[in-house]
């Protein structure tokens, strides 16, 4: 499967008929230029899940600034960053037992 495949599954796998009302998983440009990714936790099997922050310098794509603010994960990332975004928050998640 794909990165994006695998988030899809998991955004679906969590679909209860209520997460996706209030919750959800969003993604938008920010101006360094780059990429916000957000991915709302409460209430998911991840809420209360530690998350040890990841920052790393580097050239417009290598940067990286994930982290989780509020019970959201979040990562800002440099353009050509968003995958690899995408697939710190689904490694994090695999490690936590399933919804």
């Amino acid at each position: 499967m794909s990165t994006l495949s695998d988030l899809e599954a998991w955004y679906a796998g969590h679909c209860n008929g209520d997460w996706e009302h209030a919750r959800g998983i969003h993604v938008e440009t920010i101006d360094n230029p780059g990429w916000m990714l957000r991915v709302d936790l409460a209430g998911t099997e991840l809420a209360d899940r530690p998350f040890e922050a990841i920052v790393t310098a580097g050239d417009a794509d290598a940067w990286m600034d994930a982290r989780v603010v509020g019970g959201v994960w979040q990562a800002a990332c440099g353009p050509g960053g968003l995958e690899r975004a995408i697939e710190t928050f689904l490694r994090w998640a695999r490690e936590a037992p399933g919804p």
